[in-house]
């Protein structure tokens, strides 16, 4: 097969060479891990400062605002006793009170979202990818029959998103998450600056190992929870990966650049999700599949 003879071929050349990339790429990675528990811890710390003195400041604010709410009213109240500044007093405690109010109860969904990006980065990610695989599956299913027609009814298959929802969650984000952090490590401790940087991790996921291993675990995957055999699997790898490869690097390396230059990293993951859906409907169109479930979201970056 084209995978195995490609496997081969650089088995061949590369000889030695691989496996010292090898040992340098794990020895960066432990590196990589070894340092990230470090941060975490300190971040951690930092955090749990920072929420102590918010909420302190936010009882001595509230402390002063009703202190000041309540001067105020007083001087209205001292000078007359009419209705009227009683009206007055009640206003100027509504004024008082409305911008915080307005301000605890009116928030943006990407100010909601970034919240909890920040504090929660990994359970954030894991929703959005399970969400945004489910869309992805969708688009799949649902292109092929608007496209090119069918004389069959279309049925929706629920259990197939199911699956891609459950891969969203539980394996692509949260190897998504240390892949891109990963990556941002390995930039840094190379020493890449400048323009070199989007080259150095699209060259580095493209080409090197991400690409080749996400594929290969979406379809591991999808061939296990289908009650596929191990060789069965193999089997479908070499049948499918390297048609994927070429068709993806047409498409995610332009994206990928693109994402790697102007997106923070805490944001390239949805980048590459959101873009997935796109990439999803191109696959459909461009190999009406016999095989949905292989066509349907593979080659996500």
């Amino acid at each position: 097969m084209a995978f195995q003879s490609l496997h081969r071929g650089v088995s061949m050349k590369a000889g030695g060479g691989s496996a010292a990339i090898a040992v340098a790429s794990i020895t960066c990675f432990s590196t990589y891990l070894a340092d990230r528990t470090s941060l975490e811890l300190g971040r951690r710390t930092v955090v749990q400062t920072q929420q102590r003195f918010h909420h302190q400041f936010s009882a001595l604010r509230q402390q002063v605002d009703r202190l000041c709410i309540k001067n105020d009213t007083s001087k209205l109240f001292s000078t007359t006793s009419n209705a009227k500044v009683e009206q007055e007093a009640v206003k100027k405690i509504e004024e008082a009170a409305a911008p915080a109010t307005k301000a605890s109860t009116k928030r943006s969904f990407a100010e909601f979202y970034e919240e909890h990006l920040e504090k929660n980065p990994l359970p954030t990610k894991m929703i959005t990818g399970s969400f945004l695989w489910s869309v992805g599956d969708a688009v799949a299913q649902a292109v092929p029959p608007l496209a090119f027609g069918s004389d069959k009814p279309f049925v929706y298959d629920w259990a197939r998103t199911g699956r891609c929802s459950f891969y969203g969650f539980f394996i692509h984000a949260p190897a998504s998450h240390v892949h891109f952090n990963f990556l941002e490590y390995l930039t840094n401790r190379v020493g890449v600056t400048g323009l070199g940087v989007p080259v150095f991790k699209t060259v580095m996921e493209q080409f090197v190992y991400w690409s080749w291993v996400s594929n290969a675990m979406y379809h591991g995957f999808m061939g296990f929870v289908q009650g596929m055999t191990p060789t069965e699997i193999w089997k479908r790898l070499e049948d499918v990966m390297w048609d994927t490869q070429k068709a993806q690097w047409a498409f995610w390396i332009p994206v990928q650049l693109l994402n790697f230059q102007f997106v923070p990293v805490r944001h390239q993951l949805n980048v590459v999700l959101v873009t997935s859906v796109a990439w999803t409907a191109l696959l459909s169109v461009w190999y009406p599949p016999l095989d949905e479930e292989i066509e349907g979201t593979e080659g996500k970056a």
